[in-house]
């Protein structure tokens, strides 16, 4: 999405292909991150559902409000949401999930 609004190009199909492949990753992850951080406590996994769902709503209103913050009526907003989100993504499952999760 980057090298869309890099380039000028402004199409509908342009901007909504590089957010489907966001999308299709958000739901490959998400899953994975709520069943994750759910299994290491199977006592109190409602409690740890419920803190998860917390956790990812306190980050969305924190990113809600640092986007609706720089809202101006072009596209940058959403690139930049989409590229902080996708790097903080990313460099969680590269990092943490990986020096800290057990292996199967």
């Amino acid at each position: 999405m980057l090298i869309v609004a890099l380039t000028g190009a402004r199409g509908t199909l342009a901007l909504l292909l590089p957010f489907y492949l966001f999308m299709i990753g958000h739901g490959i992850h998400q899953p994975c991150g709520q069943a994750g951080a759910v299994s290491p406590f199977p006592l109190a996994a409602g409690v740890a559902s419920a803190f998860n769902g917390f956790m990812m709503m306190l980050a969305a209103f924190a990113l809600g409000y640092w986007l609706g913050g720089s809202l101006n009526g072009t596209i940058w907003p959403l690139v930049h949401g989409v590229l902080v989100c996708g790097a903080a993504t990313a460099a969680i499952a590269w990092t943490l999930v990986q020096r800290y999760g057990e292996p199967a």
